[in-house]
């Protein structure tokens, strides 16, 4: 008589498994939904704000400092978007600033596109602290990958009062004020009117401004943080976030290297506005 043999049990590991993947699976449905759902909750009622498309999202409480953000190369979008709700739920006044209106609004040649992009963010930035009733808050300008090299280059070129310092996602090595076919390839400009922003980190550095880097741990641009920390000096400091790549398409997962990074620029508060006439040099286009 053959005796009835037992069903073999699936091994563990492979229940475990399965398990992990549905549950990533789910969260992955769950982030790309919350990206979509994140409007702004300030309507813009400046003019040449809306004109530019610039969005806010403000905190319940007072702020704990004002951010402007620049997008990148395809806009102020869903994860940036997703980001500045969640900043606004932690006490952040965010500004997003889609660059590409921005630079369209430029003259073609430098220098008159150089001295127009300042005196733009300037009055972008003037606006906003007037339109949020922000004239004496912490500023930090942020952005990610060209806007993060936007943001470098502004940190250098305009004037700022009560700035608190930089927040660069992404950057490279290389950067140009307007968004060409290189940008969109993901390759670095070389271009007559581009310039290496280990220069512009030298000028921040002279100036005494601090600088945050997030960077994604898998981002194909993270050579360049050896050159721009080196030029940055003792003021910049890189905050790393793991398993992240160039685009942090999920934004949401670098939120608390994000937020590390404001609580050390916002440390030192406060700090004195830089001198308009130490900053009036403008970088030449290398």
């Amino acid at each position: 008589m053959n005796t009835p043999q037992r069903p073999k049990r699936r091994p563990r590991w492979i229940t475990v498994l399965f398990a992990m993947i549905v549950l990533a699976a789910s969260a992955s449905a769950w982030l790309t939904c919350h990206v979509d759902e994140a409007h702004p909750n300030h309507r813009v009622r400046d003019g040449r704000l809306a004109r530019l498309g610039v969005v806010m999202y403000t905190p319940a409480d007072a702020p704990r400092a004002l951010v402007v953000f620049f997008g990148n190369d395809v806009g102020f979008w869903g994860p940036h978007q997703q980001l500045a709700a969640d900043l606004a739920g932690d006490g952040y006044a965010v500004v997003g600033v889609d660059i590409r209106p921005l630079f369209a609004s430029l003259p073609d040649r430098s220098p008159q596109r150089d001295s127009v992009c300042a005196a733009t963010i300037a009055d972008i930035v003037a606006r906003a602290r007037s339109e949020l009733s922000l004239r004496d808050a912490p500023l930090v300008v942020a952005g990610h990958s060209l806007g993060a090299e936007l943001a470098l280059w502004t940190g250098a070129h305009v004037p700022l009062e009560h700035l608190a310092g930089l927040l660069a996602l992404a950057p490279g090595s290389r950067s140009h004020l307007q968004v060409s076919p290189s940008d969109l390839l993901g390759r670095e400009p070389t271009g007559p009117e581009s310039f290496a922003l280990s220069d512009v980190m030298v000028v921040l550095r002279d100036h005494g401004i601090d600088v945050a880097i997030v960077r994604g741990a898998n981002d194909k641009l993270r050579d360049a943080d050896s050159v721009l920390i080196a030029s940055g000096g003792p003021r910049t400091r890189k905050f790393l976030v793991p398993f992240a790549g160039h685009s942090m398409r999920k934004l949401v997962l670098a939120r608390f290297s994000i937020e590390d990074a404001l609580r050390w620029l916002l440390a030192e508060q406060p700090r004195a506005s830089t001198d308009s006439a130490e900053r009036s040099g403008r970088l030449s286009a290398r």
